[in-house]
Order: structure tokens, then sequence, then C-alpha cells
């Protein structure tokens, strides 16, 4: 999902990097934040991965897990917000 939004949706930031520049427009700033999201997303799942692969924590796992849950529904939220509005008339 992150994958295919940062080839296709998300513009690449000024630079390639993540860090604001000193101007950016608002667009710019949505997506380079969006794409910061994606990070922080892909990490915590990521220690998920490793407390169950590497150390058979199922209880650490767990704890992190609301974590997870909650940035992906800000991440998707603000999406569905500011990034594709036009998409609820949709429906």
């Amino acid at each position: 999902h992150t994958a295919a939004e940062e080839d296709g949706v998300l513009a690449v930031p000024a630079g390639h990097k993540l860090a604001p520049p000193e101007a950016e427009t608002a667009d710019a700033r949505l997506h380079r934040e969006l794409r910061l999201e994606h990070v922080q997303v892909r990490e915590v799942a990521a220690m998920i991965r490793r407390l169950l692969e590497e150390k058979d924590d199922l209880e650490g796992a767990r704890r992190l897990a609301p974590n997870l849950a909650r940035r992906w529904d800000a991440h998707t939220t603000r999406e569905e917000r500011d990034l594709f509005p036009n998409l609820k008339d949709l429906s």
C-alpha cells in the first residue's frame, strides 16, 4: 500500500529528503508528511515483526499493536480528508 502510493500518488520531496525545506507549498508539505507517516507505520510494523520473529515476544507485540492501529487510522483519515477529499462524493 505505502509503496504504491509513494510510487504513483505522492510527489517526491525536494532533495529526496523527508526533512522540511525552508520553503514548500502546502501540497509538497502534505506529500512529504504522508511519506513520513508511511516510514513511521513501517517502523512500528517492523518492531512488531522483530518482537515476534526474533524474541518470540507476543506480549510486547500486543503492546505495540494499538500504536500501529492508531497511526494507520490517523494516516488513512488524513489521506481521505486532505489528499483525496473528492472521493467521499463518489460513494
